[in-house]
């Protein structure tokens, strides 16, 4: 797929789409982050010879599972020629001539 680069208004036009997934990216990784302190937690003090608790292996599968539903969610994003910067905000550039067109979950358009 080659580049692609927007205008306000064209980037704009695909808010109704990139909004539901971005939105979904910043729920799950909000929810990968809680479920990575409580994998962690649960490993500190694991040593080679004492190996994970099978309750720490369920939780690094679910870190992996949260991780995987946000590559994917990413990847449903490349289509459109926007990338997601900021996990936490959801936070989006679209390639421009000008620069990246810069929009935050929640804003109305996409601007400059």
């Amino acid at each position: 797929m080659g580049h692609r680069d927007f205008t306000p208004e064209e980037a704009t036009a695909t808010l109704p789409y990139v909004e539901r997934i971005v939105r979904d990216i910043v729920a799950a990784y909000g929810e990968w982050k809680d479920a990575l302190e409580r994998y962690e937690l649960a490993v500190a003090g694991v040593t080679v010879a004492t190996g994970e608790s099978p309750e720490a292996e369920e939780m690094r599968r679910d870190v992996d599972a949260l991780a995987a539903r946000i590559e994917g969610l990413v990847q449903e994003l490349t289509p459109v020629g926007c990338t997601v910067k900021g996990f936490d905000d959801g936070l989006v550039h679209f390639p421009s001539r000008e620069g990246p067109l810069r929009w935050r979950l929640g804003e109305a358009s996409v601007e400059g």
